[in-house]
């Protein structure tokens, strides 16, 4: 695992960053570049969390644990899937 430090544009059109956490990986950035999906534990393991980072409130939650991953978003941004 890497520090994680992920970016979107802000609506000036400049870079900016959203996230900095200790670890993570299997990222997925929201098409409207608002919310972020990411996985913590080991990767191999069997206990993954998926996790919701939210850029504009700028809170995150846990929202699956388990055999999970590549979280994906609905082309809508109203839904994840999992594999």
């Amino acid at each position: 695992m890497i520090p994680l430090i992920a970016s979107s544009t802000s609506p000036e059109g400049a870079p900016a960053r959203i996230v900095e956490t200790k670890s993570g990986y299997d990222l997925c950035l929201s098409r409207d570049g608002k919310r972020l999906l990411y996985a913590r534990g080991i990767p191999d393991g069997p206990n993954r969390t998926m996790v919701l980072y939210d850029a504009v409130s700028g809170k995150s939650r846990d929202i699956m644990s388990g055999l999970v991953a590549s979280a994906r978003w609905s082309p809508d941004n109203t839904r994840v899937s999992f594999s």
